[in-house]
């Protein structure tokens, strides 16, 4: 007998990604992820627990197990690799336990102008949907532990939330008639070209109370529409060249931004994060020491986006 009553379609992956751009190259960020001796400080590793047991047998079909002593109890990581193409591509199945259906995690890196761009992609089953967030986090974690342990890599970024439409947010950042909030308070924008696309510039001057210019372009590396802006920033001239920081001869010639919007209810949270690119000793040193004047300086300039989007 037929049943009038149709099988249910099979239950898709609730699958989670994670983006992240490294001033590093790609090859040395891809290499952090089949070392047992800098794999056993950021992957899986959390701050108060302590690494016990790293192995690695790095090839398609071998195994790893990754296991870290967290107060009384001992995390497991379990997986099997599937792909290793050295430096764009490593898959594995993962598991957090040996009684746990492995699921797939899939490291994309991209090489890009100023370093690289990783995608991870973790194909969850439909039962980790309601941890799926907790997930997000985690791997977020993870590749931060990588940026600062392994590449030496000190963010600095800093968060607002708005009470705007994400479009209104996104809008101010994209369109030149609207960017005159950039910039700490005191200086104005009285010049500003826009050529928005990849590879595109943005070259722009902001002039001080006593009267003088300070130039600053973008070089467009990524642009995904309402989500995320990525570029490269820098002091300038009126020609469009890169020059040093007017003041600061050690700040780093040039600075990776990555600038994210969130929609949330009734509001959009937005993130700017900046690192260094190519940078000195010295400069990174005198970047990591600037972090409180950064945090002022964009203060500044997000207190001028709320005022601009309350006239919106």
């Amino acid at each position: 007998m037929q049943s009038n009553n149709p099988a249910p379609p099979p239950e898709e992956p609730a699958g989670l990604a994670v983006t992240r751009f490294f001033s590093a190259p790609a090859e040395r960020v891809f290499d952090a992820w089949l070392d047992p001796a800098s794999a056993g400080r950021w992957l899986f590793a959390t701050s108060a627990g302590q690494m016990e047991r790293v192995e690695m047998d790095a090839r398609a079909g071998g195994k790893f197990v990754i296991v870290e002593k967290r107060g009384r109890t001992l995390a497991e990581h379990l997986g099997t690799y599937e792909i290793i193409e050295r430096p764009r591509r490593l898959v594995f199945r993962y598991a957090t336990n040996h009684d746990e259906e492995p699921t797939r995690v899939t490291v994309a890196i991209e090489p890009v102008a100023v370093g690289c761009k990783l995608i991870l992609t973790h194909e969850i089953s439909p039962a980790w949907t309601a941890v799926r967030e907790k997930a997000h986090a985690g791997w977020t974690m993870i590749l931060e532990g990588l940026a600062a342990k392994i590449l030496g890599e000190r963010d600095f970024f800093i968060s607002r939330v708005f009470n705007a439409p994400r479009d209104l947010v996104w809008k101010a950042w994209t369109d030149h008639n609207q960017m005159e909030w950039l910039g700490p308070k005191g200086l104005t924008i009285h010049h500003a070209k826009l050529d928005f696309r990849p590879g595109g510039i943005f070259h722009y001057a902001m002039r001080t109370p006593d009267g003088r210019d300070i130039w600053g372009k973008w070089v467009i590396l990524e642009i995904i529409p309402l989500e995320r802006l990525v570029f490269v920033n820098s002091f300038s001239d009126e020609g469009g060249g890169v020059a040093r920081h007017p003041t600061m001869p050690a700040w780093p010639l040039e600075l990776l931004s990555t600038v994210a919007f969130a929609e949330l209810e009734g509001g959009t949270l937005l993130t700017v994060r900046w690192l260094p690119v190519n940078a000195t000793d010295i400069e990174r040193k005198t970047f990591d020491d600037s972090h409180p004047s950064m945090t002022g300086g964009w203060t500044g300039s997000l207190d001028r986006l709320v005022a601009h989007l309350a006239k919106a």
